[in-house]
């Protein structure tokens, strides 16, 4: 529900403002609040709307008309879990594990627009390729918004404003680029560091909806890096055969890679100018990363790797999202209404957003395939495991190993329900007043046969395959058909396969690559013996291969004694150590 109101004398087509109606709503009639005689405040969780009436009737007919049409709202309730929006029953839905899946269907999703798309993220990449590899420009994020625009369609990008000093991904470099694409893609950032005095906490939602009745949502920013499949590669380095350069036969070089630059105008900027017809590339530019031997920079050049892809493997990421239809979209849509309205408050260049009525929220032009519905002592390791991922390849026959990055925010819990969103579990996401954040939480309505702590289960389907297709992956299932993960909470599973699995693989590769962080390493005279030995994948790469072998998926141990004997603080005279404390928790 919300009122719209149009100025006097002007375009009666032109929105003044909206006020929507959500559950700080208050109606008053009284001098005390609105300071005129005959007057009606009307409050919400944004701002405050003074009514200057004529008379005392006419002011009470306004009161009781605005309160009789709050009764039939939604957003005027307390939900539970105190959710801005009530559970919609019988939504249809679709998780996806990784980047690939979610930015494809998000690409048909974007491709089949009609009207609007609205775009919240941290971070955008006007380049980022939504399907690959790229055979050419048409899937890239920034041209399908472009073709969008040219056809009629209103594009809405709401981006966080970052600290420059404290972070480098360049959201003024996202807004000029797309706003100068075309007149109907308007871009906004926030917030305002000095207006607001807000320089500590961050937008940290991600969320795209298309015409108000599709949304994508979760942990992935339409953003470089992102992008990957349950492969998760190291290497990205056979290229395809650029302009104006011979061909490079892979026989020829010496570590079996073709590493030659890619063809671009003479400013170094001509996007549109690379040849992508025979590209093999997964990842281009800037969008190879490995941001622990170098954080992202000119962010301007996308087209130049930021690492050398011929020697630095790039750090695989691991990441959930999810798609929603009908009215839970049209939720997520309002939500984002009333983040851009009360941003362009004092834009003037800006247009107000409107929400779609819900009686018209399951009339969905498109769905997005394969939808389902749905609604301190160490007796604790028995029960939880803390595991991270890790992965291996080769590097002219030399092995080699890297982190895979965990980005997902995701809970799954008894197999029926799940959720899948933004927000890490840390005071920054979780107090609510901090970084703002999004999730959705799915519970299945139908039930299929499982088994659950060695008993017979009724599992949902669509959270019971999620957790499968994590596990799966994980553990190395997907190529040993004998690892039963049917059972979760079996001592079995949890003993014998889950932690097992992950304690060999922390072995192997503490053994073969001598990996940091290390649960062996408790104090920094340990760490310096620990990096003067020589690891085996250096000086014996046959044998390290052979050992390998015996790796099962990609979970590990995490090492959570390491430097435990170490003051971790940053030092007294650093800049961490200026910053409050409450921005690391």
């Amino acid at each position: 529900m919300m009122l719209q109101f149009l100025p006097l004398g002007r375009d009666p087509g032109l929105v003044s403002f909206v006020l929507l109606f959500d559950p700080e709503l208050k109606v008053l009639v009284d001098r005390r609040y609105t300071g005129t005689k005959h007057g009606v405040c009307i409050e919400n969780v944004s701002r405050t709307l003074i009514i200057k009436c004529n008379s005392y009737r006419q002011a009470q007919w306004w009161s009781h008309e605005i309160r009789r049409l709050s009764e039939r709202c939604d957003f005027l309730q307390i939900h539970r879990f105190d959710g801005f929006a009530p559970p919609r029953p019988a939504s249809l839905t679709k998780w996806y594990v990784n980047g690939s899946g979610y930015f494809s269907d998000l690409a048909d999703a974007l491709e089949k627009a009609k009207e609007e798309i609205f775009i919240t993220d941290w971070w955008l990449s006007p380049e980022v390729y939504l399907k690959r590899p790229a055979k050419g420009t048409y899937w890239r994020l920034d041209q399908i918004l472009k073709r969008k625009a040219e056809q009629g369609v209103k594009v809405c990008v709401l981006l966080y404003k970052e600290v420059e000093l404290a972070l480098g991904i360049n959201s003024d470099y996202s807004k000029r680029t797309l706003m100068g694409l075309h007149p109907n893609i308007k871009v906004m950032r926030h917030p305002d560091h000095v207006a607001s005095v807000v320089f500590l906490w961050a937008h940290h939602e991600k969320m795209v909806a298309i015409d108000q009745s599709v949304a994508f949502l979760g942990g992935l920013d339409l953003a470089f890096g992102r992008w990957d499949d349950s492969n998760y590669r190291l290497f990205d380095v056979v290229r395809s055969q650029p302009a104006n350069h011979s061909a490079h036969p892979v026989s020829q070089t010496e570590e079996d890679v073709v590493h030659v630059p890619l063809a671009v105008g003479e400013e170094g900027e001509g996007c549109d100018e690379v040849d992508l017809s025979c590209n093999t590339l997964l990842w281009l530019g800037k969008d190879y990363s490995n941001f622990i031997k170098k954080d992202w920079t000119q962010l301007d050049q996308p087209f130049q790797d930021n690492v050398d892809r011929a020697h630095v493997p790039r750090i695989p990421w691991r990441d959930l999202g999810a798609v929603v239809h009908g009215k839970a979209a049209r939720d997520l849509a309002r939500h984002f209404i009333q983040r851009w309205n009360f941003t362009k408050y004092k834009a003037k260049f800006y247009p107000y957003l409107l929400p779609k009525s819900h009686i018209t929220a399951n009339e969905l032009p498109f769905i997005v395939p394969g939808s389902s519905k749905a609604s301190v002592q160490d007796e604790w390791t028995q029960y939880i495991s803390v595991c991270g991922l890790r992965t291996h390849s080769e590097l002219g026959h030399t092995p080699v190993t890297e982190i895979i990055y965990v980005h997902s925010k995701a809970l799954i819990a008894d197999d029926r329900r799940y959720i899948i969103g933004s927000a890490n579990i840390n005071d920054r996401s979780m107090m609510g007043y901090r970084d703002s954040e999004l999730a959705v939480l799915v519970e299945d309505e139908e039930r299929i046969p499982s088994r659950m702590n060695g008993e017979e289960y009724e599992a949902g389907p669509l959270t019971l395959a999620l957790r499968k297709e994590c596990f799966r992956v994980l553990l190395g299932a997907e190529l040993e058909p004998s690892i039963d993960i049917d059972d979760p909470l079996s001592d079995y599973f949890f003993t014998e396969v889950w932690n097992k699995i992950a304690q060999s693989n922390a072995s192997t590769y503490e053994h073969v690559f001598r990996c940091l962080p290390s649960d062996s390493i408790h104090n920094l005279r340990e760490l310096q013996e620990h990096v003067s030995v020589v690891a085996l994948a250096q000086s014996d790469p046959e044998k390290a291969a052979e050992e390998l072998r015996a790796a099962r998926g990609m979970l590990v141990h995490f090492p959570l004694h390491f430097l435990c004997e170490e003051n971790l603080l940053p030092p007294a005279v650093s800049k961490e150590r200026m910053v409050p404390l409450d921005v690391w928790t």
